[in-house]
């Protein structure tokens, strides 16, 4: 069975930047440079459209951030994989309201939004209530930013 793997990290801006005009992987360097937060696992394949439903419950800095790699534009044609995702201290203030005010009824509401239906509902509920709460609220405590890398099955 597939999985997609996230792995969340509290990361300075300046350090994503100056990975950017080296000469080597620049996700590499910025992990190298980052916190580790923690990580979490999601069964099954799909996972990598879940900002269709970001979108549908009103969650659109969210939905931005789960849909666009850092760095924008990606490297090359094709989006990258592992795909990473970043938040800059702006849009973890809007993240943190997003989720804060987030009414996680909606999403057995709207599990037909979620790549497996309502079998996938209980795992939604716990990444946005629990994981991205959490990590959000670490980095803005650490005054950084947040890079989150998918990886594994798409």
């Amino acid at each position: 069975m597939a999985e997609q793997y996230l792995s969340a990290y509290a990361v300075d801006a300046r350090d994503l930047d100056d990975s950017l005009g080296s000469d080597h992987d620049p996700l590499g360097r910025a992990l190298e440079a980052g916190t580790s937060l923690g990580g979490a696992t999601l069964p099954g394949r799909g996972w990598d459209v879940l900002d269709r439903a970001f979108d549908a419950w009103n969650l659109p800095i969210l939905a931005e951030t789960w849909r666009r790699p850092w760095p924008f534009p990606p490297f090359g044609d094709a989006d990258p994989w592992p795909f990473p995702m970043r938040a800059s201290r702006a849009q973890l203030d809007a993240i943190s309201r997003e989720l804060a005010d987030f009414d996680s009824e909606r999403i057995h509401e709207n599990y037909d939004l979620l790549p497996s239906g309502d079998d996938d509902a209980d795992e939604v509920a716990w990444l946005l209530e629990d994981r991205l709460t959490s990590w959000v609220t670490r980095v803005l405590e650490l005054g950084t930013e947040l890079l989150i890398v998918r990886d594994g099955g798409r």
